[in-house]
């Protein structure tokens, strides 16, 4: 067993370091996919940058400027969501950015803001495009469908019964045959 866990230490560190041959593009997605399994918070501190930045134009009012902001933020995301295991569909990666297609589903046990718990559960897809500098990630990029999450949980009507509640729907105003023709031209 100490064989083992030397070797994996060892290839924790050329993963880390882009040893053995491997691309820089390569070794960024390997820390991306460490990362984005943040329920282990014991691992950020070895994946996330001091001063990491994230983003989210669905979040707009969530700025986090640090890593113990951004640990703060999972926790508090753990205990919402205390089933989630955030899936990762693909990987694309070049030079310092990777840009990940993932799935988030969970059930909502705690509050999500202003949103009490409704013991539902939901599946969230999410991209996020990631910036890395010295094997740390810096920067984040987070994106998702509110509305799409928030339906699911009963905290906002479906789509369909939305627009069925609205005159845009009833047959009352259709878009216009000249426009249409003049966008075929």
């Amino acid at each position: 067993m100490p064989k083992r866990r030397l070797l994996a230490g060892l290839g924790a560190v050329l993963v880390l370091t882009g040893g053995c041959g491997m691309d820089r593009s390569a070794a960024n997605k390997q820390i991306v996919s460490r990362m984005i399994d943040a329920r282990k918070f014991d691992r950020l501190d070895q994946l996330v940058a001091a001063e990491v930045h994230r983003r989210s134009g669905a979040a707009p009012g969530l700025r986090l400027e640090n890593l113990e902001q951004f640990k703060a933020f999972l926790r508090q995301d753990a205990a919402a969501v205390p089933d989630a295991l955030q899936q990762i569909a693909f990987l694309l990666a070049e030079d310092d950015l990777v840009a990940a297609n993932a799935t988030y589903p969970g059930t909502q046990q705690g509050a999500f803001g202003s949103f009490p718990p409704s013991g539902r559960r939901f599946e969230l897809p999410f991209i996020a495009v990631l910036r890395l500098e010295a094997g740390k990630v810096t920067e984040m990029w987070v994106e998702w469908d509110n509305l799409r999450v928030l339906g699911q949980l009963g905290h906002f009507p479906p789509p369909a019964a939305a627009l069925a509640a609205t005159r845009f729907n009833s047959g009352r105003i259709r878009p216009s045959r000249t426009n249409i023709s003049r966008c075929r031209a």
